[in-house]
């Protein structure tokens, strides 16, 4: 069965077995008897952000060995992981509720995903009976055959693209947080709830769905998708189909209620996404359909286009806060969603609260958070005028600590809703409310030297913002 090497150890200390004291020399052996199999456990939720890190870890690899990418993306089969989590499609997951102050109503996004008990039946075929403990096999998805499915990288990064597509929000801008968690910055623990989106998710879909684009231009091989993907494809490129026949155009001035045309785009969408995750939610049929590489090419051509509107979208609309008049030209990070017209569905929750489904929605626009131009940047680090004019902007914005001459977590949060996270508790400069996390510094300052911003980033790291180059009593550690 499953072991890990501390393990083994601890259970020979248990049972007194006489093993030499150099544990070095006692696990090789067993190693080298033993199958590596990854194993995995659902944690405590799905984290928006958890996805996004895949391009950079690829490149980190690419740089020590960049003849092996081919290989690396087409010759090897990965498994699926199968979660004892389902997120709920909308219409279980809509709720009208009375707003924080308690003095109207308003439909917020709740318990969007529940521990699935027939989920954990279905694992229960792996539980060893000698031991109660769950084989590693519990831990993949399989077909109908009760064979692990299994998909080339290329073709499980795809549909991460495919999939994380059809998850922007109605405005065609972030992706939407619509499995009860938010991004990297998790002290928005209310913006789910919000029926909110980040722009930063955005940002690392549109670096994906380019390097999977590379890819397959470069290499020119088939790919080999999932039949139930296929199916949600379809629905999504028959959607903008409709969209593009309707005639839609694009306002000067955009409106904060989303246009009929985008809402019904969005809806199409989001239930062909809901439909594949019912779809897939015990198994794979084990059918497949193949793409060739020109097909995935442009599908992602098409895509890639409809994000990069989204991102301009963003812009315009902008930021809006304390001192924040939306004129910085700043990258937002995130948007959340009233829902403006909606129908009782009939179902409730568990504590007696109604379902709705969705008829119209307005955006809702946030102060500056530091992720949305880090993350941005990266989409631009080739071009130094853009990076220039985005690091001047940001130096000059309600970012900067112009004491420490370092770079604030997010803007003023002053007059901001409760609804929207844990922060909104906190005294300005105290955990995540206008204060200084040099976790997201350090990435804002390694964007300055990938974007060859060589003096920005020099001043910056010399005038304190890296912590070698701070004064001792400023520190106080």
């Amino acid at each position: 069965g499953p072991f890990r090497p501390g393990q083994l150890f601890q259970l020979c200390d248990q049972i007194g077995v006489n093993r030499v004291e150099d544990n070095d020399a006692f696990v090789q052996p067993i190693l080298a008897a033993a199958e590596d199999r990854a194993m995995g456990v659902y944690g405590t939720g799905y984290w928006a952000d958890h996805w996004d890190y895949y391009v950079d870890l690829i490149e980190a690899y690419l740089a020590i060995f960049p003849d092996g990418e081919e290989a690396l993306m087409y010759d090897q089969k990965l498994r699926y992981f199968f979660s004892t989590a389902t997120v709920r499609p909308r219409s279980q997951k809509y709720v009208l509720d009375l707003t924080f102050d308690g003095q109207s109503k308003h439909v917020i996004q709740l318990d969007s995903t529940f521990f699935d008990m027939g989920k954990l039946e279905e694992q229960g075929a792996f539980r060893n009976k000698r031991n109660g403990l769950l084989g590693i096999e519990a831990s993949w998805q399989r077909d109908n055959n009760n064979d692990p499915f299994m998909s080339s990288p290329i073709a499980k990064l795809f549909l991460l693209s495919s999939v994380k597509f059809a998850m922007r929000d109605a405005w065609g801008m972030g992706i939407e947080y619509e499995g009860g968690r938010p991004g990297w910055l998790d002290s928005m623990n209310g913006l789910p709830g919000m029926v909110g989106s980040g722009m930063p998710e955005t940002h690392e879909l549109y670096l994906l769905m380019k390097y999977v684009k590379k890819v397959v231009d470069k290499y020119d091989r088939d790919v080999v998708i999932p039949s139930e993907l296929h199916d949600m494809i379809l629905k999504v490129e028959s959607a903008l189909d409709e969209l593009k026949a309707f005639g839609y155009q694009e306002p000067k001035s955009l409106p904060r209620e989303v246009p009929a045309q985008l809402f019904t785009y969005w809806d199409t969408v989001a239930t062909a996404r809901e439909q594949y995750r019912a779809d897939t939610n015990m198994y794979f049929s084990g059918t497949t359909q193949t793409y060739t590489a020109k097909k995935v090419s442009n599908i992602l051509d098409r895509w890639i286009d409809e994000v990069e509107a989204g991102m301009k979208r963003a812009m315009k609309f902008g930021t809006e806060g304390f001192g924040d008049d939306g004129t910085s030209g700043i990258p937002p990070a995130y948007f959340s969603y009233d829902v403006t017209d909606y129908e009782e569905n009939g179902d409730h929750t568990d504590i007696g609260l109604p379902l709705v489904d969705p008829k119209a929605m307005t955006v809702g626009i946030f102060p500056l958070f530091l992720e949305g131009p880090v993350r941005y940047m990266k989409t631009i680090q080739d071009d130094q005028s853009k990076m220039m004019d985005t690091y001047e902007r940001v130096l000059n914005s309600g970012l900067r600590d112009t004491e420490l001459k370092m770079y604030f977590l997010s803007a003023s949060l002053t007059g901001q809703t409760y609804d929207m996270g844990r922060q909104i508790a906190f005294a300005p400069g105290w955990l995540e409310n206008q204060s200084i996390w040099m976790h997201m510094s350090y990435k804002y300052y390694l964007q300055l030297i990938r974007g060859k911003l060589y003096e920005q980033f020099f001043s910056e790291m010399k005038g304190g913002g890296i912590l070698p180059f701070m004064e001792p009593e400023v520190y106080g550690r």
